[in-house]
């Protein structure tokens, strides 16, 4: 039996590309599949970061958290549209863990009072929560965040530290890359691009955010072999490429 599951990378909810995101969440749904997957970094919690930050920009933590939580309950309907029973697959990325870090620096004492997946409602029944810095298992994929690195080659470095099977989130780009050796046996390293808003980023030049690529990638779990086969899918002016079927934005 073959499950194909969608594996969103960063969104970095409320500053994400919601037209982008609109058509991946469409595309789940019309392509009938059985599984999500999301990398981390879904919320972006800028108000607490330890970046400097534009004064003219929205300061309000609670705002960040109220979208999230709409995006959540969004994907929860999905899912109990498209695949019943299923839980959603959340590996937590660093901007999640801005959370952690800004009580534990803040207010220690409240740590155990405010843990994010309370603050986000995601109930156990209906998501598998890994923590940040820790490896979500699908077959013999592993799947992460990030191993602290970044860049074009952080794929293919996070492969080589794990001596398996990886993908990652946290680069905001797309590329998949295959290695194999004299056992006749390949590993894959891949990461899917995002789906936030670059004009959004104001800790990095406009020309660096503006080469991050919009999309998201698909895996086929085959239970019989535990082989994970992924696939890149770029968004190209709102429209992507999925098993041969085109889908548009709104």
């Amino acid at each position: 039996m073959r499950k194909h599951y969608m594996i969103l990378p960063d969104i970095h909810s409320p500053y994400d590309d919601h037209k982008a995101l609109g058509l991946a969440e469409k595309t789940f749904v019309d392509g009938k599949f059985d599984g999500l997957i999301c990398l981390g970094d879904a919320v972006d919690f800028y108000c607490i970061s330890q970046h400097d930050k534009d004064p003219a920009r929205k300061n309000d933590l609670q705002w960040e958290v109220d979208e999230g939580r709409r995006m959540f309950r969004r994907w929860e309907k999905l899912i109990a549209k498209v695949c019943p029973g299923q839980r959603i697959k959340y590996t937590l990325g660093n901007h999640e863990y801005r959370l952690e870090r800004f009580i534990n620096d803040k207010a220690p004492q409240m740590f155990r009072m405010h843990k994010y997946e309370t603050l986000m409602g995601l109930d156990k029944t209906k998501w598998e929560v890994i923590p940040y810095r820790k490896t979500l298992r699908v077959g013999k994929l592993n799947i992460t965040h990030d191993a602290k690195y970044a860049g074009s080659d952080a794929h293919k470095r996070t492969r080589a530290k794990y001596g398996g099977n990886i993908v990652i989130g946290h680069t905001h780009r797309m590329s998949i890359d295959y290695l194999g050796n004299l056992q006749r046996k390949s590993h894959v390293g891949a990461m899917f691009g995002w789906l936030g808003n670059y004009r959004e980023i104001d800790y990095d030049h406009e020309v660096s955010a503006a080469e991050w690529v919009l999309g998201f990638g698909t895996g086929w779990h085959d239970d019989r072999t535990d082989i994970v086969r992924l696939h890149c899918h770029p968004i190209i002016g709102y429209e992507v490429e999925v098993d041969g079927q085109f889908y548009k934005g709104a």
